[in-house]
């Protein structure tokens, strides 16, 4: 069976362009959450000592969208944060992190109802 031909240049060309705006679509998306979450975590830091204490400092959601090598270290303080707030029995202090940026009762994680 022989393969299909190749599609034309300009049809290639338009799914290609179609893909980078999806693409700047889901980034600008990301970003403005991470803005949310930024923010956030700047009155959680105000409120909390231990969020002051486990997070990078500056805006590390917002930074991390663009630099993905700030993934690590902020999904280490998220995690490290998430398991003292349980222990503590405050998620509440968990979930004001994520205020704005999910809508309400969407999952948080795989441990988070």
């Amino acid at each position: 069976m022989s393969e299909p031909p190749d599609p034309p240049a300009s049809r290639r060309l338009s799914w290609e362009a179609e893909l980078l705006v999806a693409q700047a679509q889901q980034l600008l998306a990301d970003h403005r959450a991470a803005v949310v979450q930024d923010a956030n975590l700047a009155r959680l830091r105000s409120q909390d000592p231990d969020a002051e204490r486990l997070f990078p400092s500056g805006t590390p959601f917002a930074d991390a969208v663009t630099d993905r090598s700030l993934l690590a270290p902020l999904t280490l303080a998220l995690g490290s944060y998430a398991r003292l707030k349980e222990e503590q029995g405050r998620d509440d202090l968990l979930e004001r992190l994520f205020d704005g940026v999910l809508p309400p009762g969407q999952d948080r994680g795989p441990d988070r109802p």
